[in-house]
């Protein structure tokens, strides 16, 4: 009688319930309660299985990467440069509208003999040049210069005097690599240029007077500037033949080019539209 109740209580747990002695039913209502019994235990199983499945998806939200095998290839990283490797941007070529240069002048000059002791030779003369340049282009300047030497010619008692030479030029000056901070120069110039010869009064038959020549002059050279600040500079070297054609050639003389070095500072003014 147990046994009966318990079965009895299992079927009617899945929708089933077994004819009771002296019950009937018929054939198709049987079919029916056995294919829904067999439905509720498919779908019991499905949920048992899915519950694992369920919980670990919960405990991963984050899906990690699959680690990689040793001697694997790897993704090549460019290398960022660091700022101690970045190169240093080049210094722009900055133009001024104006060049001024001025300093010490070193001439050297071929004068012809005057007085007892006197004889053609090399003399030396210092004193000063200045330079006005006004930028047109980059490369190309519009230049006007003034110089000034002296040197004592020497003789007895000074006979052969001082001699002085002025110049005043203009003509242009070219710089092939522009304006940068080391800035080669070229240039040419042509003006006039003024010979003194100054003799200091001597006892007779000796006296004094000042000899003045006045000629075209020309001259042409090239140098080297140093730009070290936005505005001041350094005149490394400058050097120039001129012409020096005070004398007319006689059998014991002949004119020579005169040389001169020079040497100062830059200063770079007004700016270029």
């Amino acid at each position: 009688m147990r046994k009966l109740e318990a079965s009895q209580a299992g079927a009617d747990s899945c929708g089933i319930r077994f004819a009771m002695p002296g019950e009937r039913r018929s054939a198709d209502t049987q079919r029916q309660l056995k294919k829904r019994c067999v439905v509720v235990m498919t779908l019991a199983l499905l949920v048992l299985f899915a519950m694992p499945v369920f919980a670990q998806d919960q405990s991963t939200p984050g899906q990690e990467q699959p680690p990689t095998q040793e001697g694997a290839p790897q993704p090549e990283e460019k290398p960022t440069p660091s700022a101690a490797h970045k190169k240093a941007p080049k210094r722009p070529d900055v133009t001024t509208k104006f060049d001024f240069s001025a300093g010490f002048s070193h001439r050297t000059y071929y004068a012809p003999a005057t007085g007892l002791e006197g004889a053609p030779g090399n003399l030396g003369m210092s004193g000063f040049y200045a330079t006005l340049d006004y930028n047109r282009y980059r490369y190309l300047a519009y230049e006007g210069e003034i110089s000034a030497t002296r040197g004592n010619a020497g003789g007895f008692e000074g006979i052969n005097g001082e001699t002085h030479i002025y110049s005043m030029m203009v003509g242009a000056r070219v710089n092939p690599l522009r304006h940068r901070k080391f800035t080669p120069f070229v240039h040419g110039l042509i003006g006039n240029g003024l010979y003194e010869n100054v003799v200091p009064s001597l006892p007779a038959p000796f006296h004094g007077g000042t000899l003045l020549k006045d000629k075209m002059s020309y001259e042409g050279g090239a140098g080297l500037d140093l730009n070290l600040w936005e505005h001041w500079g350094i005149r490394v070297i400058e050097w120039d033949y001129s012409s020096a054609n005070y004398y007319s050639n006689t059998m014991n003389y002949t004119n020579s080019m005169s040389r001169r070095i020079s040497f100062g500072f830059v200063y770079r003014f007004g700016r270029r539209k």
